[in-house]
């Protein structure tokens, strides 16, 4: 749903390693609107999901997936924007 390019439904993020942590780029497509102005916050969390997963796999070499998630949004993204989100391990 959000990296793998097989699903021509999904976000199709490309994941960079970038100084240790994992980082992607996104232009907010139109499509992820939920109110007007504002992407919807689900698939803000998925994204910030995707990077928080690949930098535990990245730097440990394990699988992992995410068992909870707490999100406190501190303005809106707005779709036709480009985004950054970076995930890293800052406690293990």
């Amino acid at each position: 749903m959000a990296c793998g390019k097989a699903n021509p439904r999904g976000l199709q993020l490309d994941l960079y390693w970038v100084e240790g942590r994992v980082e992607t780029r996104y232009r907010l497509p139109a499509y992820v609107q939920g109110f007007p102005g504002a992407a919807h916050g689900g698939v803000l969390c998925t994204i910030l999901d995707e990077v928080m997963a690949w930098a535990a796999i990245e730097t440990t070499g394990r699988f992992y997936v995410t068992g909870e998630m707490n999100v406190r949004f501190l303005a809106p993204a707005v779709p036709g924007d480009e985004i950054v989100a970076r995930g890293m391990i800052a406690e293990d």
